[in-house]
């Protein structure tokens, strides 16, 4: 998003890992010229770490952080509309192998599931939208709500049911 003519971008998670991996992918990019860090310690306390800035430079950071994050919640509850177009052959992104549809269509134009599935919404917020995401292997490792960003970890089972 662009506010005042300067991009801001948001990146937000919740895991420690990941945020500690986005904070190191920052540190060693060569675009970063300077840094502002919030730092929430155990305390309940605050630390802002301005790393080659001025406190106005800081300041200016907080005031566009800020002007984000408002923009962001303004864009999250708005309403948008998504097309997906299917494409002219089917199983040209499937290799050549088509893909049939299991989910039907009602006389009122609602999505019907296959027989014995269901959809789901999210526990959170209930709101039907997910992006799938996946591991380095390919393998469908979560789902994450579009909306507040809850997730549903896969779990892997690597023993036969009912043995430990």
């Amino acid at each position: 998003m662009s506010i005042g003519g300067t991009r801001v971008r948001l990146r937000v998670s919740a895991d420690r890992r990941t945020a500690l991996l986005q904070y190191d992918e920052m540190r060693r990019m060569a675009r970063v010229d300077k840094a502002v860090v919030l730092c929430s310690l155990k305390d309940g306390s605050f630390q802002v770490l301005g790393q080659g800035m001025t406190l106005d430079e800081i300041g200016q950071a907080l005031l566009l952080a800020s002007s984000g994050l408002e923009s962001a919640a303004a864009q999250r509850n708005a309403v948008a509309f998504e097309t997906h177009q299917e494409p002219l052959v089917r199983g040209i992104h499937t290799m050549g192998k088509p893909i049939l549809k299991t989910i039907g269509t009602g006389p009122g134009g609602e999505l019907v599931p296959p027989p014995g599935e269901g959809f789901a919404s999210c526990g959170e917020c209930n709101h039907p939208k997910w992006f799938a995401l996946h591991g380095a292997d390919g393998a469908l490792s979560r789902i994450a709500c579009a909306h507040c960003g809850n997730e549903v970890v896969n779990l892997r089972i690597g023993h036969v049911e009912g043995h430990a």
